[in-house]
């Protein structure tokens, strides 16, 4: 096996989260090596909605203009529908949420690290981590048939998603209790009824699932089926049948169905909650959904992991600046991480509860829709441009419930 040269960093995972800490440690002048098994632009499955603060995280790291080149859709906010058809049109009360298919972002991202100075390997798998006692000090990968190299690093970033390989490396991993949903992801067309998504994305929810549209650039329509875990298991490799099956079973999407096409492989991925207790530890530290997953209802995937970047590379440029001081800079980036997610995490769950009582749910939404301030209140929360104690607050939620 061949030895490299030391990095400053490894980042192992070339997706948002990892595109962005590597864009703004490039920027910072350390040498960032990132590391990918795919081969961009790729695909994966993904809800391909980005809520308003991801607009506002682009801007501080320097991605914007990238982005908004790709012309992705502006949408003004959600439709929440009930089973019985009760519905709630939330409207964001600061900036558009953005949908554009994730291969066009995730290029865009990774260009942007490349720009600042990072250099990529693409179609590299990372097989182990090194060591140097409890300390990590950097991975051993491979490209294809190729032997094993080895990469020294001062620090180890793991941005390589729900399935992570240094997260699995370094037993950060927790399995979530609650709830255990696989998602099934692709693209359609000729929805009927399409015009009314030209600036809101809908979420139908009815007993054990529910599916979010996405309005695309070009007409097309990302539709991400959530189910439990389970039904998917239980039905074996017939999943385009179980999809199409499932679909039809919401009462305010099945009647628009008729015409409709995919025009993309259908993806799946799950277990969709994962819980990370510790993000960091000696040389390294976890970002995106590498450090814990959430049931994706509300939207936190790229706005986690474009903020978490932020909070990463803030962390790895004390921990490279005062070696001493590493473990203590690591540390701190894990209570960041949670004085930043931790409220929001407590406002999904809330969430995930009216969902899973559907007659709660339809009330709740007859209660916004009449309640106007409290709707804003949430959509600003679920949005992340404003803080989600305010939707938590017991006064909030008294508003909501009370007849």
């Amino acid at each position: 096996m061949s030895r490299d040269p030391a990095w400053d960093v490894v980042v192992v995972g070339g997706g948002p989260a990892g595109a962005a800490t590597a864009a703004l440690l490039a920027a910072r002048r350390w040498r960032v090596l990132v590391i990918d098994k795919a081969r961009f632009p790729r695909d994966k499955p993904c809800a391909e909605f980005a809520s308003p603060g991801v607009g506002i995280v682009l801007r501080r790291i320097g991605a914007w203009e990238a982005v908004q080149a790709l012309r992705p859709r502006r949408l003004r906010g959600m439709q929440l529908i009930g089973p019985s058809g009760e519905r709630f049109a939330g409207t964001y009360p600061r900036g558009r949420a953005l949908a554009l298919p994730r291969p066009q972002l995730d290029q865009a991202l990774l260009d942007v690290a490349r720009r600042r100075g990072a250099t990529v390997w693409e179609g590299t798998r990372v097989h182990d981590l090194l060591r140097e006692g409890r300390r990590i000090s950097g991975v051993s990968a491979a490209t294809g048939s190729s032997p094993a190299r080895h990469m020294a690093a001062r620090l180890v970033v793991g941005a390589d998603g729900l399935h992570s390989t240094v997260a699995r490396h370094t037993d950060a991993i927790r399995p979530g209790w609650w709830p255990q949903r696989t998602g099934l992801v692709t693209h359609c067309e000729h929805i009927d009824g399409l015009s009314a998504l030209a600036s809101y994305g809908e979420m139908h929810v009815r007993p054990g699932a529910y599916v979010g549209l996405a309005p695309l650039p070009g007409g097309r329509v990302n539709v991400a089926l959530v189910l439990p875990g389970r039904a998917v298991r239980q039905r074996g490799k017939d999943i385009e049948s179980l999809f199409w099956h499932e679909l039809a079973q919401f009462p305010a999407l099945g009647s628009r169905l008729a015409r409709a096409q995919r025009t993309k492989p259908l993806l799946g991925t799950g277990p969709l909650r994962r819980r990370v207790p510790v993000a960091a530890g000696p040389g390294y530290l976890l970002v995106g959904d590498a450090a814990g997953f959430l049931d994706p209802f509300t939207g936190e995937g790229i706005y986690r992991a474009l903020r978490g970047a932020e909070l990463a590379a803030a962390a790895a440029d004390a921990a490279l600046r005062t070696p001493a001081a590493a473990d203590a800079a690591l540390a701190a980036y894990c209570r960041a991480r949670q004085r930043a997610f931790r409220p929001k995490e407590a406002l999904c769950l809330l969430v995930q509860a009216f969902i899973a009582y559907p007659p709660l749910l339809e009330y709740a939404l007859r209660r916004l829709r009449r309640r106007p301030e409290l709707g804003q209140m949430l959509m600003g929360a679920l949005g992340d441009t404003h803080a989600p104690w305010t939707a938590l607050a017991p006064a909030t939620l008294a508003a909501l419930l009370r007849p």
